[in-house]
């Protein structure tokens, strides 16, 4: 980063009021957020079926297919969230 005199002050050029990068970009925390929520959802079916007598085969693609549709079903809710939320 370049530095600035100002006055007595050396600056960096980054204000305290501007806001992380990270906030700035709706589409990357959604990401996460829908992320995290499908493979919770994912590990839960993957536990419940623990407690009946299905293959492991049967268990992992179950997972699997609810991880894709948790995934589909919320990345639009939750995208515009953020969305929502930035404006």
């Amino acid at each position: 980063m370049s530095e600035r005199l100002s006055g007595d002050k050396i600056t960096t050029g980054r204000e305290s009021s501007e806001k992380p990068a990270v906030s700035k970009n709706p589409g990357f925390l959604a990401g996460i957020t829908y992320t995290a929520i499908a493979l919770s959802v994912a590990g839960l079916f993957l536990a419940v079926t623990l407690l009946g007598s299905y293959t492991w085969v049967a268990r992992v693609g179950g997972a699997a297919w609810v991880f894709v549709l948790a995934m589909v079903i919320l990345m639009p809710p939750v995208i515009s969230y953020y969305k929502r939320k930035r404006a």
